[in-house]
């Protein structure tokens, strides 16, 4: 999952990838398990319980989304 190509702080963005959660809340990982987007999730929105997920929202901060929807991928 490579930043270089994505949204802009304040922009909309969707990404794809494992769900995890750490001490500062929901993330994406990569395939090596290491953290590429946090999520701030507003109570109204339910995650799915894990495994790969599809998270749409506004980019804003170097690493963080705040998310507006989320489902599972297949």
């Amino acid at each position: 999952m490579d930043k270089g190509h994505a949204a802009a702080i304040g922009e909309r963005i969707r990404v794809t990838g494992e769900l995890a959660c750490l001490a500062r809340g929901p993330v994406i990982v990569d395939s090596a398990g290491v953290p590429v987007w946090f999520l701030r999730v507003p109570s109204d929105c339910a995650l799915p319980s894990g495994g790969r997920i599809v998270v749409e929202g506004v980019r804003s901060g170097l690493d963080r989304i705040d998310v507006e929807w989320a489902g599972g991928a297949a």
